[in-house]
């Protein structure tokens, strides 16, 4: 989803929800996560559409989803200070 975002200290813009992985989860329970919080969505299915390491000295790869079958759960439950 693409959305309007306001994170603490920087100015509104838009961008695509998402964030860091938690616990040990993969990056599919992640992306489950990270959208059930910021838009209360879940989903069944996805495509990858882009994953790769955006900075060589840090070990973590991206990855960019397109998710379908969606379906609204649950309300939003953002991290302090997020506005979505």
């Amino acid at each position: 989803m693409i959305s309007t975002q306001e994170q603490p200290g920087k100015q509104p813009y838009i961008g695509l929800l998402g964030g860091m992985l938690e616990n040990r989860e993969d990056f599919i329970e992640g992306a489950k996560r990270e959208l059930l919080e910021e838009s209360g969505y879940t989903f069944k299915t996805y495509e990858i559409l882009m994953a790769e390491r955006p900075v060589s000295k840090m070990d973590f790869v991206l990855h960019i989803l397109i998710v379908k079958d969606c379906k609204k759960i649950a309300e939003q439950h953002l991290d302090r200070g997020e506005k979505i």
